[in-house]
């Protein structure tokens, strides 16, 4: 297992123009009517971090400097207890965002808390991919897919489940058989405003649980 649970958005729908200061402080803003607050890095300590960034004027500044210098990479850091996680989008030529939290926050100290916090993770996804939209995404804490053979640029495929994946309605018209697909045995297969959230086990997110990929890849063709 990887030390991060790892959510890649790929092909972001609009382009490079969906990552504008505003639209990225409306983002934030959303985020923090979840209850969550912006911290300066990894909440410390995480109980009670004394890193919040309370000041919206701040926060405000910080995204229009990150893109008055041109980064290529953006990352804020979200926490509400006992979940924290970090938002990450990447302007470069194909445009796409990650969502991640580290393994060890998402399980918990005492390993009691997998559940909870997977299903904090997928509600700030379903968030996430309402606001900005892609093209195909997959999440995963132990093996990454391989993409490194396709272009971003086109529409590509992937003939792999991970532990959380996501197709696009236009993924879908090209790839996949929309029904075929729904009627995948899954945990979750869940119809969103534009595409399909597909999930083999809940329990895969934050342990092992090969078998359920298994039988979803097979479902698919893909084993």
């Amino acid at each position: 297992m990887l030390d991060s649970l790892n959510f890649i958005g790929f092909g972001v729908f609009g382009g490079t123009q969906m990552f504008s200061p505003e639209k990225l402080c409306d983002f934030i803003n959303q985020i923090q009517e979840e209850g969550y607050k912006v911290v300066d890095g990894f909440a410390f300590p995480f109980d009670s971090p004394r890193n919040i960034i309370s000041n919206s004027e701040e926060i405000v500044d910080r995204v229009l400097n990150s893109c008055r210098e041109n980064y290529s990479t953006i990352s804020e850091h979200f926490w509400k207890y006992p979940f924290e996680f970090i938002y990450s989008i990447n302007s470069e030529d194909a445009p796409g965002w990650t969502l991640s939290t580290p393994v060890d926050t998402l399980i918990g100290v005492n390993r009691d808390l997998g559940e909870h916090n997977s299903l904090e993770f997928l509600k700030i996804l379903r968030k996430t991919l309402e606001y900005y939209p892609i093209y195909y995404g997959c999440g995963f804490s132990d093996e990454a897919p391989d993409i490194s053979s396709v272009d971003l640029d086109t529409n590509f495929e992937v003939a792999e489940v991970c532990e959380i994946n996501f197709y696009s309605s236009t993924y879908i018209e090209e790839h996949l058989d929309r029904e075929h697909l729904l009627s995948a045995p899954a945990w979750c297969v869940e119809e969103l405003a534009n595409g399909v959230l597909l999930i083999p086990s809940l329990r895969a997110i934050y342990t092992d649980d090969p078998d359920s990929l298994d039988t979803v890849n097979q479902h698919l063709g893909w084993a």
